[in-house]
């Protein structure tokens, strides 16, 4: 059987290939081609196009990119148990994370479902943070789309997509874009077009190669929310968020304390604060789970949690000591 189109981890530890080989790994017996991740230290082989349970898909695989240090694997594929509710039958863009050996879909719609076109040839960035395809979807992002094929950037940080192959003006492309080559932290997107608009003046009716700048970057802000803390019921709870930051540097603008959990018949349970160092009164024993989010001005952060557990009083705390007399 054959194995190709084989790509290198920047690192040069993780190889990964399409193959329609069903003998590399055990209990692959769809009979379809799949895509393998190699660690050249152990030579072990990872099946990355693998359903839920460790279920064979059932589609075709292909087209595989990874981040730099091959922590990342993003594939084009047909099949439609990669994921739950995968129903349209068409060529999807997934992402393998290999420390949780789990498959997630890229190409969603805006609702969450199913793209209404196919989506292929995906690319990453050496970070690992964006994914490029091009896509025959019109249902992707919000705005205005038009008949063509084009390139889409996704944030797996921030889990925006973005419409890239549009003219200097903003204007929509008018021809088909595609095979996005992004640079090591995704600024930059090299790909090719038949569209005459996306530069002036472009006037020779043929695939050009354009290179898209997208700007200084903004990284995410890490939220903090702190050390879980143990309380006596009547206490108050100072929270403290201060240790959130920002890898650009930028001061964090906004901090979004609530409660995602709290005992039954709480009064505290839509608790909220925008404060740095809030304070927090329980009202009943049990457990409160409470969420921060950090803003920079630009992008929040993904939410950490504090565990906040309140008790009648606190266990006594036993303290032994032991009276040593020098012997004779």
């Amino acid at each position: 059987m054959d194995s190709w189109k084989p790509r290198i981890s920047a690192n040069g530890e993780f190889v990964s290939f399409s193959s329609t080989a069903s003998n590399l790994v055990p209990n692959d017996t769809n009979t379809e081609q799949d895509i393998f991740l190699v660690q050249r230290q152990d030579g072990s082989i990872t099946l990355v196009s693998n359903a839920p349970g460790g279920q064979a898909s059932n589609g075709r695989s292909s087209y595989s990119a990874m981040s730099g240090d091959g922590s990342s694997v993003v594939f084009e594929s047909s099949a439609t148990n990669l994921i739950a509710n995968d129903n349209n039958g068409m060529d999807d863009v997934f992402v393998f994370d290999r420390s949780q050996r789990l498959v997630s879909r890229v190409s969603n719609a805006t609702s969450g479902g199913d793209a209404d076109g196919s989506n292929v040839q995906p690319g990453i960035s050496n970070d690992g943070r964006f994914i490029g395809f091009f896509s025959y979807a019109s249902n992707l992002v919000d705005s205005a789309v038009n008949q063509f094929e084009d390139v889409y950037i996704y944030d797996q940080q921030t889990g925006n997509m973005e419409l890239l192959s549009i003219a200097e003006d903003g204007s929509l492309a008018n021809n088909s874009s595609y095979n996005p080559s992004l640079n090591s932290n995704g600024q930059f997107v090299a790909l090719f077009s038949l569209a005459s608009n996306l530069v002036t003046p472009d006037t020779n009716n043929r695939d050009d190669v354009f290179l898209f700048d997208r700007g200084e970057l903004n990284t995410p802000p890490v939220a903090n929310a702190g050390n879980d803390a143990i309380v006596v019921l009547g206490n108050n709870v100072m929270l403290d968020g201060t240790g959130s930051f920002d890898p650009d540097g930028t001061p964090i603008t906004l901090y979004q304390w609530q409660v995602v959990s709290a005992p039954e018949k709480s009064t505290v349970a839509d608790w909220t604060s925008n404060e740095a160092t809030p304070t927090f009164v329980p009202d009943l024993t049990g457990v409160f789970v409470i969420s921060l989010i950090v803003n920079d001005g630009i992008t929040s952060s993904t939410p950490d949690q504090v565990f906040v557990t309140v008790s009648e009083n606190l266990p006594p705390v036993a303290i032994i000591t032991a009276d040593v007399t020098e012997g004779y």
